[in-house]
């Protein structure tokens, strides 16, 4: 199986942009952000590796706050005011990604878009995205997945 990677490279202008999963060139959000927000808890492992990959600080936000201790919904420390990216494994309904995105943005954090591995790119689930202003862009959309299917060896992923 390959892995996911993260990475930047230099193009004509000598700037480094940055690569998300597996080599798609994600044009001007993670250049833009400052923070990684990890949607949990599918997305909290990939977006800490980006985080890292980038060298940006990470947070992650749950569905909802805990119900003991500091009764966070977002954990980690950082100013509000910087510019962050979400990421999410999967998008389907967009329920769990736009409460993220809305938690973020009602304890003043400055969402500037998203990026997910998996999308079923359900209309009702974009126009939600499109209403809230929200970038979102995926890897794998449902619509190419036949075709990504179709041309992977397969024999490769059987143990």
């Amino acid at each position: 199986m390959s892995r996911i990677k993260v990475d930047r490279i230099t193009d004509r202008a000598g700037t480094g942009e940055p690569l998300f999963p597996n080599g798609v060139k994600v044009v001007g959000l993670t250049s833009l952000s400052n923070v990684i927000a990890g949607v949990a808890t599918g997305a909290i492992g990939i977006s800490m590796l980006v985080a890292d990959k980038l060298k940006l600080p990470f947070i992650y936000v749950r569905p909802e706050p805990k119900k003991h201790g500091k009764k966070n919904q977002i954990e980690g420390h950082l100013n509000s005011k910087l510019p962050v990216l979400v990421i999410e494994d999967l998008v389907s309904t967009g329920k769990s990604s736009l409460n993220a995105i809305n938690a973020l943005k009602s304890n003043g954090y400055n969402v500037i878009g998203m990026l997910s591995i998996f999308s079923y790119n359900f209309e009702f689930a974009n126009k939600k995205f499109v209403s809230e202003k929200i970038t979102i862009n995926s890897e794998f959309v449902k619509n190419n997945l036949g075709n990504l299917v179709k041309d992977t060896d397969l024999s490769k992923f059987i143990l």
